[in-house]
């Protein structure tokens, strides 16, 4: 299985309540990273909820290479609640395509 690119900025992150699913899925932090795109968090279920947004601001937060993103999907609830799209994020110095969980749209 190839590792993917996950960039999280909401629960998942470092010292936040879900952080420890991404030890179970093996995650393994590259850095702290931002957004190129902008977005606007909404609250969904008392969690941060991303939605693409021009009106909104770059979002900052962490980038992870992840063994196994099923167990993440799985915890996000996707395709119910959550969905994970391709994101561009800036980390070190560097740009990346990671993966980001957004508000599922209706």
């Amino acid at each position: 299985m190839m590792a993917e690119l996950l960039f999280v900025y909401g629960s998942l992150k470092s010292g936040e309540s879900g952080h420890g699913v991404l030890l179970k899925a093996n995650a393994r932090l590259i850095g702290e990273a931002e957004t190129i795109q902008k977005f606007m968090l909404i609250e969904l279920d008392d969690y941060p909820a991303a939605i693409p947004s021009s009106k909104g601001v770059t979002l900052k937060g962490e980038l992870y290479e992840v063994e196994d993103i099923s167990i993440i999907d799985d915890y996000e609830d996707v395709p119910y609640l959550y969905e994970r799209v391709k994101v561009r994020v800036s980390c070190k110095g560097r740009e990346f395509q990671a993966w980001m969980y957004i508000a599922k749209r209706a």
